[in-house]
C-alpha cells in the first residue's frame, strides 16, 4: 500500500542534514561563488535552485518554507517560486514589485521537485525560480529556509 506524504511527515525546525542550524540562506543571487549563475534575475528567466540534500538517516525533504527577499528591483515585476519539476512556472506570484530600487521579503511553504539527477540520493531538493514582469524587470534576491518536512523513505 502507498504511504502518501500527508499521512506521516516529519517538520524538521532546527537542524538540516550538515547540521546547520536553520533558517539557513541557500541563496543569494549577489553572490557569484555560491554554486549556481549569479547575478540578477530578468523578465522571462528562470533559474533551479539546490535546496540541500535533505535525506537524514531514513528521511527525505518533501516540503520546505522559505523566505524569498528582491533586492534592487527594477521597473515592474515579480518571483515566482515553484518545484522544479513542474513544466513550467505556476499563474501565481510569490513576490511583486512596483518600482525600482525595492527591497521587499515575504513567506512561502513548497513542495520540493526532482533534482537534475533523479537517481542520486537528494532527489527531492530543488525549487525554481522565475521572473515575469514589464522588461526591463529584474531583481537580485536570496532564498532562506526556515523549516524542512521530512518523509519516511521506508515506505516510499
Amino acid at each position: 500500500m502507498p504511504i502518501h506524504w500527508w499521512e506521516n511527515p516529519r517538520l524538521e525546525l532546527r537542524k538540516n542534514s550538515n547540521g546547520e542550524d536553520l533558517p539557513i540562506r541557500i541563496y543569494d543571487s549577489r553572490t557569484p561563488d555560491n554554486g549556481s549563475d549569479g547575478g540578477p534575475l530578468s523578465t522571462g528567466e528562470t533559474r533551479e535552485i539546490f535546496v540541500a540534500n535533505f535525506t537524514i538517516n531514513t528521511w527525505a525533504a518533501v516540503a520546505a518554507a522559505f523566505t524569498v527577499t528582491v533586492v534592487d528591483t527594477v521597473g515592474q515585476g515579480n518571483l515566482t517560486v515553484y518545484p522544479s519539476d513542474l513544466a513550467s512556472p505556476p499563474a501565481v506570484s510569490t513576490i511583486n514589485w512596483t518600482t525600482s530600487g525595492a527591497v521587499l521579503s515575504t513567506g512561502l511553504v513548497t513542495r520540493l521537485g526532482a533534482g537534475p539527477d533523479p537517481a542520486e540520493p537528494a532527489w527531492l531538493s530543488t525549487v525554481k525560480i522565475a521572473c515575469t514582469g514589464t522588461p526591463p524587470a529584474a531583481t537580485h534576491f536570496t532564498i532562506d529556509m526556515t523549516a524542512c518536512w521530512l518523509l519516511s523513505t521506508l515506505n516510499v
